[in-house]
């Protein structure tokens, strides 16, 4: 007997809720099982991928190596915002006690004290280039490196930046200053291409220019590597071609000629000093939704009800080989029929 998480058993669980939203988090909006950094991590699968990005921010942040820039780039739904989540989520300020599977983390990272770090979060989709911010206290935002400025220190860290923010212009130096002053700062970057896509040539929104955008990239990763505790993860979308399987998503997250070449140009600047990170893998995936849908298994008789099951399948196929495909009568697959209760794993292969 394995019991769903309480939205799930009351029918309160929406398929929109799968999703995880990072300027919602922001915004201290959503469910708790995303802005909550202890109910989150409680119901989050550590992969060896997303543990190995933790403990690079983690040295990153506390000044003693790790790599300035990740780019998350993965297939549309392939939990690159998940895994800014959980960079969010893990420099909020909760004991690193209180979080799930963050001991390992410590542990690896050599420390036992999560530094304490400014959290900056871009979403291009829900950023207007031509619409200007008005925060809550007065400050007018119209650029990516003013909005930076801003999260960081509000008022007085955007005034050192607030001509190149009216002006359009790419900030230079000063945006390495503000993560030293600031720092330790993570910034977080999701859906840049939706925003670059949107910026004309001719720079005429208060945004600025197409082209301007680049060179903005390219100082913001400068600036990240030179700041020695500043952490620059970006996300873009995965580059596929016309006969993969992914390329319909892909394109529409990428949105049409424009935002590919939006996506080529920041992936051409990002990988200068990128780090690289690949999404779960299949067998990750089962812990991944399981941990979603399920409370974990606690009672030594869950554990044993389990491994009778998975022998009942794994006997079955065996006995009828001619019925099913001959990968079903392997040692492994009754390992597999373990890592996936209570679901099929013919289910993930299908849907993965």
């Amino acid at each position: 007997m394995v019991t769903p998480h309480q939205d799930v058993a009351s029918g309160r669980y929406q398929q929109a809720e799968f999703a995880a939203d990072l300027w919602q988090v922001h915004l201290d909006e959503g469910t708790d099982e995303y802005k909550n950094p202890v109910e989150f991590f409680r119901r989050t699968y550590l992969t060896e991928s997303l543990k190995g990005m933790l403990v690079g921010a983690v040295r990153r942040l506390a000044g003693q190596g790790g790599d300035p820039v990740v780019q998350l780039q993965t297939n549309f739904g392939g939990g690159k915002t998940h895994s800014m989540l959980a960079l969010y989520h893990l420099f909020s300020g909760t004991s690193p006690s209180e979080l799930v599977g963050i001991d390992a983390v410590m542990r690896e990272a050599g420390t036992t004290k999560l530094p304490t770090a400014r959290r900056v979060v871009l979403v291009g989709n829900k950023i207007s280039p031509g619409n200007p911010s008005t925060k809550p206290d007065g400050t007018v935002v119209r650029t990516l490196w003013g909005e930076i400025a801003w999260q960081l220190g509000a008022k007085k860290a955007f005034a050192r930046i607030k001509a190149d923010d009216e002006k359009a212009t790419s900030p230079g130096d000063v945006l390495r200053e503000l993560f030293v002053e600031y720092g330790p700062c993570l910034i977080l970057i999701d859906e840049w291409v939706a925003y670059a896509r949107q910026l004309h040539d001719q720079g005429d929104l208060p945004a600025g220019g197409f082209e301007t955008q680049f060179t903005f990239a390219q100082v913001l990763t400068e600036s990240a590597k030179l700041a020695k505790n500043c952490l620059l993860v970006i996300s873009l979308p995965a580059s596929d071609t016309s006969g993969s399987p992914h390329a319909l998503a892909d394109d529409v997250e990428v949105g049409g000629q424009r935002g590919r070449e939006a996506l080529d140009r920041l992936r051409n600047v990002v990988g200068r000093v990128e780090s690289s990170w690949r999404p779960a893998s299949a067998e990750e995936g089962f812990e991944i939704v399981r941990r979603r849908l399920f409370e974990p298994l606690s009672d030594p008789a869950q554990f044993t009800d389990r491994d009778v099951v998975a022998r009942a399948f794994a006997d079955f196929y065996r006995a009828q080989q001619a019925e099913f495909p001959p990968e079903c009568r392997d040692a492994d697959y009754e390992k597999r029929l373990k890592a996936a209760y209570p679901i099929h794993p013919e289910i993930f292969d299908r849907l993965y």
